[in-house]
């Protein structure tokens, strides 16, 4: 896995491979304390996610909506979505909603 951080956007490319969330999260914290309104974390790089890689994005959204971070996590591959859960599909999904309509003013 590899991570690139410009401004408030958090990119991740490459493999995942067990639960990454650990790693990603020091990222996207050094990010968030220079952008308080919000992080983007974005996976459209990710071109492979390898059975566990999953757990990355579980870990990410437990702790994002218990410390009710604006962090969201936008661009999952489809390809991938078949080794998540359905659940998670929904938590994915309904926090790229609430952050595009944030974005568009309406909330």
């Amino acid at each position: 896995m590899f991570i690139e951080t410009r401004r408030n956007i958090v990119s991740v490319s490459g493999s995942l491979r067990g639960d990454q969330w650990p790693v990603l999260r020091t990222s996207a914290y050094l990010a968030y304390e220079c952008h308080p309104l919000g992080i983007v974390i974005d996976f459209s790089g990710v071109s492979r996610v390898v059975a566990g890689g999953e757990a990355t994005l579980a870990s990410a959204l437990e702790e994002i909506d218990r410390q009710r971070l604006p962090f969201v996590l936008l661009n999952f591959p489809t390809f991938a979505q078949s080794l998540m859960a359905p659940e998670l599909c929904r938590r994915l999904a309904a926090g790229s909603e609430r952050w595009w309509n944030r974005l568009s003013g309406a909330i």
